[in-house]
């Protein structure tokens, strides 16, 4: 999702106990790595004052967390 810096920092205050915006959830792309289960997504994050992560976290997590892109979470919360 393409958002801009400052949308980013509406959404976060608009949920001021959330503290990152997820850009963006793709399937992890290992290579040849063996397959991992569950299946691990990548997520582009930003926080509000405009740095950007990523992580690879199990597709099973994003789903119990309600993650899609656009929406705000708390950073702790992606690191169970």
């Amino acid at each position: 999702m393409r958002l801009t810096d400052a949308e980013v920092a509406a959404r976060l205050a608009a949920a001021p106990e959330h503290d990152v915006c997820v850009l963006r959830i793709e399937d992890g792309d290992f290579g040849c790595e063996e397959h991992r289960e569950p299946a691990p997504l990548w997520l582009l994050c930003q926080t509000a004052d405009g740095q950007k992560f990523s992580l690879d976290i199990p597709e099973t997590r994003v789903e119990a967390l309600g993650l899609t892109e656009g929406c705000t979470c708390r950073r702790a919360d992606l690191h169970p």
